[in-house]
């Protein structure tokens, strides 16, 4: 668990602002590899699509599952299943695909919407720990406790707490330099920690 080494400080950087715009992509590749007991269980390829708070998924592996879409208009996720030609509507807390990840996780990234700051805490060079605490009972987190690089301007590592203050899930981010100097994500690692041999791996180009 993260913990910090300092006395709580003043905010004076809109950091929700901040880890909304470092995980905000308009196009990317992606590859989604979940892991059982450390052997490969499935894989998924994905284009992602974004604009604003609308986010577009488009599966293109493996061949059973080209041509599905998931389409998040803020608030609601639908997804278009291409053998049946049917669509329905998904809820935001369920397992995405089943993986560590929820629907909420990959396909709404709003932390300035759904989360209130409680605290800030500095901890060593330029890390500092935000807890944030959700803004009602349909988020999927009651707690959040984020890892951010104040140089960098990206969370590094986000605890993920239930209503009951039990830690549910871990993710943590990696990132790659572009030429305009700002650091994009190109991994995230998502653990469930009730079941402990379960990993999920992002993978995006």
């Amino acid at each position: 668990t993260l913990t910090a080494q300092s006395q709580t400080i003043t905010p004076d950087t809109d950091y929700l602002d901040l880890m909304d715009k470092s995980l905000y992509m308009e196009y990317s590749k992606v590859r989604m590899e979940v892991y059982k007991n450390d052997k490969l269980l499935k894989h998924y390829g994905m284009e992602l699509y974004r604009k604003g708070e609308k986010m577009r998924m488009e599966f293109y592996e493996p061949a059973v599952e080209k041509g599905r879409r998931m389409l998040n208009d803020e608030n609601n996720l639908w997804m278009y299943m291409p053998r049946t030609s049917k669509v329905m509507k998904l809820p935001l807390k369920q397992a995405f695909m089943g993986s560590d990840a929820s629907n909420r996780d990959l396909m709404r990234l709003a932390y300035k919407k759904d989360y209130d700051i409680v605290s800030i805490q500095s901890v060593e060079g330029n890390m500092i720990l935000i807890e944030l605490k959700a803004k009602d009972l349909s988020i999927s987190y009651h707690k959040m406790i984020i890892s951010f690089d104040k140089q960098k301007k990206v969370p590094v590592k986000q605890e993920m707490y239930s209503l009951s203050n039990k830690l549910i899930k871990t993710m943590e981010f990696t990132y790659v330099k572009q030429s305009n100097g700002k650091y994009v994500c190109e991994t995230s690692i998502i653990r469930d920690e009730l079941l402990k041999n379960s990993i999920t791996k992002m993978y995006y180009n």
